[in-house]
């Protein structure tokens, strides 16, 4: 799985990078995957400090439940692109 989720994210960003964006990052994969804009506004909140906020555990439980749904964005997008190279 691992090795498909590298493979996906190759294929993503050199899509990206055949249109023009050179931006790799999580939000930047949800937005033009997903069309889902990540609120990135706690990534350089006081993370050392405990007990964390409300709005810190929503910020990296959004991060990680995206992860699925990106994935299956991209396996989708995979097979499109072989589809059209046979």
């Amino acid at each position: 799985m691992t090795t498909i989720l590298i493979r996906a994210i190759q294929i993503t960003v050199s899509s990206q990078r055949r249109n023009g964006n050179t931006e790799l990052s999580l939000a930047k994969l949800c937005q033009v995957a997903l069309s889902l804009r990540l609120d990135k506004s706690q990534q350089c909140s006081a993370w050392h400090r405990r007990p964390l906020k409300k709005k810190q555990i929503e910020y990296a439980a959004l991060d990680a439940a995206v992860l699925p749904k990106l994935l299956d964005n991209m396996l989708l997008a995979i097979q499109y692109t072989f589809k059209g190279s046979t």
